[in-house]
């Protein structure tokens, strides 16, 4: 499958290197109307998600089976336990973390950010932090068990309206200078992770609304029980032919990413971009949260 993002020339290659395979040299010869970018198939306005996150939390933060006991199975170097005279300490593979707090939807989506992003020209970057007070829907109980503060939802809006970007980062406790509960703790995401990067491996695609076919996935070395991977969206509502996910977690911190195309593509591009894509979220990320 070929194709290209609306307003752009496909995907980028990595620094220095060409473009990856598979994307024609010249842009089409016949520009669609508006600009280069395709007629809207529906209002932004008019779709369902994302709207407002106050209230409902989204689709990758919906209550999973309860196993806030040391979960068993390869979790990565993320909660590596080193037992040393006696005293247990976790090792986490965060750069700068645990943090405290969560930057801005600008400083966050850079231009370093979009530079990668086969996007449109100039698309509207907004979105905010949402505290834990206002997700009315979540359970009481998945709230504490993940100890969870809150999350901060970015999205990229190109000028047909079209979502291309969206991502979501959720603050856990920091935890201070107990390094054994922040450890515990980011060990029991990790562990989420690894059951969902299974559940890909299972051809299983558990909290995804049905009409969702998933097609490809890897895993990645970006944070710990990183993955990447992208499904067929069958659904009317957005408009989009597929949805490209990223997810890893640091320290704690549990981020996704999401990445909307409108047109068929390359299923080894889409995993290339999306992996490059994480590379840059998890710098991003380390430059400007606040560390505790």
């Amino acid at each position: 499958m070929t194709g290209h993002p609306p307003g752009s020339d496909g995907f980028p290659g990595r620094p220095g290197e060409p473009p990856f395979p598979g994307r024609p040299d010249q842009p089409p010869h016949n520009p669609p109307p508006h600009g280069g970018f395709l007629p809207p198939r529906q209002p932004y306005a008019r779709q369902p998600f994302p709207r407002n996150p106050r209230g409902c939390p989204p689709p990758d933060l919906q209550p999973r089976p309860r196993r806030r006991a040391p979960l068993l199975g390869a979790i990565g170097s993320a909660a590596l336990l080193l037992v040393s005279a006696g005293v247990v300490v976790w090792s986490l593979s965060g750069a700068n973390g645990p943090y405290t707090a969560l930057p801005e939807c600008g400083p966050l989506v850079s231009e370093e950010i979009l530079g990668v992003v086969p996007t449109p020209v100039n698309p509207s970057v907004s979105g905010e932090f949402v505290d834990v007070e206002e997700l009315r829907h979540l359970d009481e109980r998945d709230i504490e068990e993940r100890e969870l503060l809150g999350y901060l939802q970015c999205k990229a809006i190109g000028r047909d309206y079209r979502e291309v970007l969206r991502f979501s980062i959720y603050l856990h406790e920091a935890h201070g200078q107990d390094r054994e509960a922040a450890g515990e703790l980011n060990k029991y995401l990790v562990g989420e992770m690894e059951e969902r990067r299974q559940d890909w491996a299972d051809g299983e695609m558990r909290d995804t609304v049905p009409d969702r076919n998933g097609r490809g996935w890897r895993e990645t070395s970006t944070g710990d029980g990183g993955m990447v991977g992208f499904y067929e969206d069958g659904t009317e509502d957005f408009g989009r032919d597929t949805q490209a996910i990223l997810n890893f977690v640091t320290d704690n911190l549990t981020v996704w990413g999401y990445y909307s195309l409108y047109d068929p593509y390359e299923e080894s591009d889409v995993l290339d971009y999306m992996e490059l894509l994480s590379e840059q979220l998890y710098g991003q990320i380390t430059r400007e949260a606040e560390p505790a």
